[in-house]
């Protein structure tokens, strides 16, 4: 078995998926740069063979093997190995059928590790075992050379080196038998010191002392055969007594039972008595609780108890208002104070208002006609400057003028060409047409015939429906009416739509912000759903108004602030007011709006203003940096009914409205102002720091195409849907008065109508139609035509007027420029000098209005709560006085009803001392009576006591008689014997307290022997001597046991020195043939150190030339590392694995020592596959198959070519051929020279034949310089 090839994909460096192979048979090395990966597929390997110790690959923990754990996308790895099985003699165990198993492992991140073999999902311990069946425990590695086990083999000790031969030789197997066995062993003496402890310390002394036991046993009973006798006559004894006393216990119960009965008599009578008392007394009582309970004398005392009360409370409101009353009057004087002093301060800030104002219009209008005659000489300078003429009004150029008029002379002589065509084109075509509707006027009189046949059958059935009482005509103006309802609906929906498609902002965003602020119209559907939980008068209509962007207006004078309002408003615009916030919380139910709003409950809402103060304050602000400047509070730009006043400030109150953005800037960040503003473009400035704006986006004027365009449309399509509504049930209400008759009228009518419409609609297409109205056309072409011809000379002659009074004027326009120029200059600058002051004062005047403006405002606001406080304060007074004049009323007539109430409670109280007084007569004699008939209970009590008492007792007796009976039935039997003389039972002459004191002495005795008697003690006994005789039985046995363990601790011995001294000698041979080829000239072998035997440990020597080294210390390091791995190879040919990893294990060596590894490896290991990972070019050179690593784009990638000896063949194979293609050519060429230099040789004397030898000569040493350089030379040398 060996491996084919390896498919990793996300492991570690191969965050893709990457195939490794095809893989030799025999030698593979795998080589590239540090870092590229070439150890990861050494570690994807053992990862699939199962290995647990993750420090061996150079983990942790299992998400470390993923690629960047995980955190680069890659979140599972997967390696699948391909193992080729065709060679059954290597196959695993229970795998001999495939020829080809594929093992997979694969882990996720924070998931499942799972492995596969062909595709099924197997257990860990599967994997594994299939493996160690042919020697690849990757937790257990010997097939698996690391760096580091390199240099750990040559510094190991003598007892090292041969632990490593018993490891390959199996010999563990046999120390792991032989140590079971000394366990074992130890087990058995253990065990036969346990049994010889337990037989001297346990089991003897248990006997003697259950021989004691058994003594003391035999003891007790015997006394309890005694004790038995005796108890007999004892307990016979007590029956006989116990019987006499229950019979004499019976008839004192008789005795007591006959004094009880004399009590009870008397008792009797006492009782009659105080039955007799107690009747009386409930007599009495009941006409005492007559007078007590009487409703008349309760409701008194209730309305007594309830007048007092009144009276209480009353005094004290009467107090507490007098007291409020004369503060109320203190604070009073000073409202009225208050009242005329705001009065006096409104009065002059209205006049100083006015004041300013008027200074300021005429300081305006004086301003403004000094402007207006500026600007008119401004103008004439212009036009005197371009030549315009002073009369001009448009201010064109007089030559401009004279090329307007030229081409209006030449418009209108086009114009009377045209005319006069059309005119004689119509005058040629209207006698054709004349005679076509000739032609055609027999079929247009019969067109009109069927017009009026269908006119006469519609007026004859309006003439039967006129009995209905007009129901028809009102109908048929239903009907009317209707469509144009329905013409009427139709254009406002095209203009709605022609205004959504025509906005200037972003249709899509527009759509989105017209559902949002339409709420009503576009919730309609989830608002007459019935909410749960929802009143049962819920009304939709009334508890959900509607967004606040569709209840408010924007008052005209502040239509350019807009923008403003819209970003001021911002996402409030979208709040839905409702009337409640139970409301808001039936609508924020799951299921009754489609998506998530924000509401406005007006229950719940509060305001948010800005003071006066302030923006008095903002206004000076504005005014010093621009004057004229508006400064207003966005809710005072607003419209909106008075129940909505405190949601408008809610949403818009907190903001001003400015016209620049240096204005508004100044006043946010004011320390005294401190308030957001909004400029009239849409720039917001908060005092947080928060400034927004700079341009508009293609998502601002939502806003004001709504409110200007589309929600006028959206109204009046509500109202005309809503009359359509009303129109089509009027309709339907018609038709259901005196439906059988009027309804097939109806149809009739309706019908002939139709008719009428449908001829129209074809004869306007019939030919006599169109021949009619082509003849109108043309009469109509020809008068235009001629009408035009008619106005042409008058309209030619005025225009060549003007044209030559314009040419006169341009002659003469330049005499007397200069000097009208001049004086117009002249008298500019001075009316420029007396506007100027003008201009000024209007400033100061208008920045003064404004203050005033507000001072007046600020004043009238103090006013008019001054005078509300006012009349709140009387009010208050004259409900006082009210108060306390109604409570002294009540009081008195109080005090009247409690006079009257008293008078008649005393007579009921004096009523009531006379029937307590019988009462408690009464009481006595009952008491006294209920005293001596307790006395007779008491002492039936104890009558009753003592003979129940004496009857329990003789029960009891009689009682323990029968339970003695029935517990010995002995008594039965000898109970006639009971108190014969000399009998058994004698007891009047035997002494029973003697026999009693004997009994108690028996049993004190078995009593004293019973607390450490045994009663077991004579099965005891006999178990401890059985337990004896097993006991040692088993010392026998574990005697003999131990004689079997030596004897097999003996035999492991020998086998396992067999099996070490076989090792030994294979790899010591193997030893030295390794090393001797990886170091040509050296030898090494495994010696036995001088003082031990091959048992105890083994030392590794080496020889140089045939001389055998004492250590190692003269080994150069390269050297060392080729022993450490001749070692290592050959313990891995005693029991060879299929596949050997090796991982940079000549790191440490040189090129040519490299080189001799791969060799080696060639030819020790013919029959196994090796994987190497190499640095070194002599390494993989050797290789049949070179896998190059290589780092692109963060990942590791594999590229697979033919190893060095592949190549190195292949290179032979081709200098062969071409050496002997080389050979071939050299033959050839020595021929033809051979064949020259006869021919010279005939033709030249002596010295040519000498010139053309050396020639040769030289030529021949060249050849065999260019043999030595390669066949490539003598080819181009032969071509030349």
């Amino acid at each position: 078995m060996h491996i084919k090839q390896v498919q990793i994909k996300g492991f570690k460096s191969y965050a893709t998926e990457v195939t490794v192979g095809p893989f030799d048979t025999q030698f593979n090395a795998i080589t590239g740069l540090n870092g590229t990966g070439k150890s990861n597929i050494l570690d994807s390997i053992c990862f699939v063979l199962g290995i647990t110790t993750l420090s061996a690959v150079r983990a942790s923990k299992l998400e470390e093997l993923v690629y960047k754990q995980g955190q680069a996308g890659v979140t599972k790895c997967q390696v699948t190995i391909w193992f080729d099985n065709t060679n059954k003699a290597t196959s695993p165990v229970g795998y001999e059928k495939h020829n080809e198993i594929s093992v997979s492992r694969l882990i996720v991140i924070g998931g499942k590790n799972k492995y596969l073999i062909n595709n099924k999902n197997v257990q860990h311990q599967q994997v594994a075992n299939m493996f160690h069946s042919v020697q690849l425990n990757v937790n257990n590695p010997h097939f698996l050379i690391m760096q580091g086990k390199i240099t750990k083999v040559i510094n190991m000790k003598a007892k090292e080196t041969l632990s490593m031969i018993e490891e390959a030789a199996g010999t563990k197997m046999y120390e792991m038998k032989r140590a079971a066995a000394q366990r074992r062993l130890e087990q058995r003496a253990s065990k036969m010191e346990e049994i010889q402890r337990i037989l001297s310390n346990e089991i003897e002394p248990t006997i003697n002392k259950l021989e004691k036991e058994k003594e003391a046993y035999m003891e007790w009973s015997r006394c309890s055969s005694e004790l038995t006798t005796i108890s007999k006559f004892v307990i016979a004894h007590d029956y006989y007594e116990f019987t006499k006393q229950s019979e004499e216990k019976a008839q004192a119960v008789i005795d007591a039972k006959q004094g009880e009965s004399d009590l009870i008599v008397a008792n009797e009578e006492l009782k009659r008595n105080v039955e007799d008392w107690e009747l009386q007394l409930k007599e009495k009582e009941q006409e005492d609780a007559a007078t007590e309970s009487n409703a008349e004398k309760r409701v008194a005392k209730t309305r007594k108890t309830e007048l007092q009360a009144q009276n209480t409370s009353r005094e004290k409101k009467i107090k507490g208002t007098n007291k409020a009353l004369e503060e109320s009057m203190k604070s009073g004087q000073d409202a009225t104070k208050q009242l005329e002093d705001a009065q006096a301060a409104v009065d002059k800030a209205k006049a100083d208002w006015d004041k300013a104002k008027a200074d300021a219009e005429q300081a305006r209008e004086q301003s403004e006609t000094f402007t207006k005659e500026i600007d008119e000489l401004k103008k004439k300078m212009q036009q005197l400057e371009a030549g315009v003429s002073a009369n001009a009004d448009s201010g064109e150029t007089l030559q401009q003028q004279i090329l307007d008029t030229q081409k209006l002379v030449m418009e209108l002589q086009t114009e009377a060409k045209k005319a006069r065509a059309n005119q004689a084109a119509a005058e040629k075509e209207i006698p054709n047409v004349e005679n076509q509707m000739k032609k055609w006027k027999k079929q247009l009189s019969q067109e009109l015939d069927e017009l009026k046949i269908r006119e006469a059958e519609a007026e004859a059935v309006k003439q039967k429906l006129q009995k209905y009482d007009g129901t028809p005509d009102k109908i048929a103006q239903e009907y009317q009416r209707l469509r144009e309802l329905k013409n009427e609906l139709s254009k406002l929906e095209e203009a709605k739509t022609k205004v959504e498609q025509n906005s200037s902002v972003s249709y899509a965003a527009l759509q989105s912000r017209l559902e949002k602020y339409n709420f009503i119209h576009s919730r309609k559907k989830w608002l007459e759903r019935y909410p749960p939980n929802a009143p049962r008068n819920w009304d939709p209509s009334k508890a959900v108004q509607g967004s606040l962007a569709s209840l408010i207006e924007i008052k005209p004078d502040y239509a350019e602030y807009f923008h403003a309002l819209e970003v001021a408003g911002g996402g409030g615009l979208f709040r839905i007011v409702t009337d409640t916030t139970a409301t808001a919380k039936l609508m924020c139910q799951k299921g009754v709006t489609a998506g998530r709003e924000t509401y406005l409950p007006l229950d719940h809402t509060t305001g948010q203003g800005i003071s006066r103060q302030k923006v008095d304050r903002a206004r000076q602000i504005a005014n010093a940096l621009r004057p004229g400047a508006t400064v207003l509070r966005a809710v005072d730009a607003i419209r909106a009914p008075p129940q909505l006043q405190q949601a408008v400030e809610n949403v818009f109150g907190p903001y001003l409205l400015v016209d620049s953005r240096d204005v508004a800037q100044k006043i946010c960040f004011d320390p005294s102002v401190r308030t957001a503003v909004v400029t009239k473009d849409g720039d917001s400035y908060n005092p947080s720091g928060t400034m927004a704006g700079g341009s508009k986006d293609n998502n601002s004027g939502h806003f004001k195409v709504y409110k200007t365009q589309w929600q006028p449309l959206a109204k009046k399509h509500h109202e005309c849907s809503a009359e359509k509504k009303k129109s089509e049930e009027k309709l339907a209400e018609l038709k259901q008065m005196d439906h059988k008759e009027i309804q097939p009228l109806l149809l009739e009518l309706q019908g002939i109508h139709e008719k009428i419409e449908n001829w129209k609609k074809l004869n306007g297409e019939s030919h006599a139609a169109q021949c009619r109205e082509r003849l109108e056309g043309l009469k109509a072409e020809r008068d235009t035509a001629v009408a035009i011809l008619e106005k042409f000379p008058a309209r030619q002659e005025a225009l060549q007027s003007k044209l030559q009074n314009l040419e006169t004027e341009q002659r003469d326009l330049h005499a007397g420029r200069d000097e009208r120029k001049a004086s117009y200059e002249k008298q500019v600058a001075e009316l420029d000098k007396k506007r100027k002051p003008l201009d000024k004062v209007s400033k100061q005047k208008d920045s003064e209005c404004v203050t005033l403006e507000g001072t007046y405002e600020s004043k009238v606001e103090q006013l008019e709560s001054v005078q509300k406080n006012a009349g709140r304060k009387e009010a208050e007074l004259e409900k006082m006085r009210a108060e306390i004049k109604e409570m002294q009323e009540k009081t008195e007539e109080a005090n009247k009803e409690l006079e009257a109430l008293e008078a008649k409670l005393q007579e009921w109280a004096d009523f009531a001392k006379e029937v307590q007084a019988e009462i408690k007569e009464l009481l006595k004699n009952i008491k006294d009576g209920k005293k001596k008939r307790s006395t007779n209970d008491q002492k039936i009590y104890e009558l009753r006591l003592r003979f129940d008492r004496m009857e329990m007792d003789a029960k009891n007796m009689k009682h323990y008689v029968a339970k003695m009976k029935k517990q010995h039935t002995w008594l039965k039997k000898d109970e006639h014997k009971f108190n014969e003389p000399n009998g058994d039972y004698d007891f009047e002459n035997k002494d029973i307290k003697a026999i009693r004191r004997k009994q108690n002495e028996l049993e004190e005795s078995i009593r004293s022997l019973g607390k450490n008697i045994n009663k077991k003690v004579l099965q005891q006994h006999e178990q401890a001597e059985d337990a004896f005789k097993d006991l040692q039985e088993k010392r026998a046995q574990l005697e003999e046991d131990k004689l079997t363990i030596d004897t097999l601790c003996r035999k492991l011995d020998k086998k396992k020195e067999q099996a070490v001294r076989h090792c030994h000698e294979f790899v010591t041979d193997i030893f030295g043939k390794i090393f001797s080829t990886v170091l040509p000239g050296a030898d090494a072998k495994l010696a036995i150190p001088e003082g031990m035997t091959e048992q105890e440990g083994l030392e590794i020597r080496v020889a140089f030339g045939g001389v055998w080294k004492k250590s190692l210390i003269e080994l150069s390091g390269g050297q060392r590392s080729l022993l450490s791995l001749s070692l290592i190879l050959a313990l891995l040919r005693y029991k060879p694995a299929p596949v050997y990893i090796l991982d940079e294990v000549d790191a440490a060596l040189d090129m040519s020592h490299t080189q001799n590894i791969g060799k080696m490896i060639k030819e020790q290991f013919p029959d196994s596959q090796f994987i190497i990972v190499s640095l070194k070019e002599g390494m993989f050179t050797n290789a049949n198959v070179l896998f190059r690593t290589k780092f692109v784009g963060g990942v590791s990638q594999v590229d697979r070519e033919e190893g060095g000896a592949v190549q190195e063949k292949r290179k032979k194979e081709e200098q062969r051929r071409r050496a002997a293609l080389a050979a071939e050519q050299e033959e050839a060429e020595e021929e033809e020279e051979e064949e020259d230099e006869e021919l010279d040789a005939q033709d030249a004397g002596p010295d040519k034949k000498k010139q053309k030898t050396s020639i040769a000569e030289s030529k021949a040493k060249r050849n065999s310089a260019e043999g030595a350089g390669g066949g490539d030379h003598k080819a181009k040398r032969a071509k030349v």
